[in-house]
């Protein structure tokens, strides 16, 4: 039977499996940003490209959002408590699409770099991944509709 200490150890153990994919991701990007830009002259200014890249972004990580909530749904819709197998499946597959969604921004970063040879956009796009990640990730309010004994 799952109960509130149950939900918080799942959270817990996917929390650092989707933290350390991010965080995986953004240093791999970072080191390859900054292998690009050794040597070159490096802007003061952001471009437009980096700019675009940053409003999709950060929008992709509002669409994170509304996709954590439609990949928790089937939890709530059986109208009975899941068992613990069920909980943490979807708490797992829930943390790896929202862990990829914020990979994929410093690799945009990445496209910024290569277009305006400026690593600190991929310094700022690496920032907004970790955050977005944070932001995303799963808490104990997210399962406060399941019916627990």
């Amino acid at each position: 039977m799952i109960n509130q200490n149950t939900i918080i150890s799942n959270i817990s153990k996917v929390t650092i499996i989707g933290t350390s994919i991010v965080f995986a991701t953004n240093i791999i990007f970072l080191i390859i940003g900054y292998i690009f830009t050794k040597g070159k002259n490096q802007p003061e200014t952001f471009g437009l490209i980096t700019i675009i890249l940053g409003i999709i972004a950060l929008t992709e990580i509002g669409c994170g959002l509304f996709i954590k909530r439609k990949l928790l749904e089937p939890l709530f819709k059986a109208g009975k408590t899941p068992d613990e197998n069920v909980l943490r499946q979807i708490s797992l597959k829930t943390t790896i699409v929202l862990s990829a969604i914020c990979s994929a921004i410093p690799l945009y970063g990445l496209v910024a770099v290569i277009i305006e040879s400026n690593m600190n956009a991929m310094v700022g796009f690496a920032i907004a991944s970790l955050a977005g990640f944070m932001l995303l990730r799963l808490r104990r309010r997210d399962f406060d509709r399941l019916n627990l004994s």
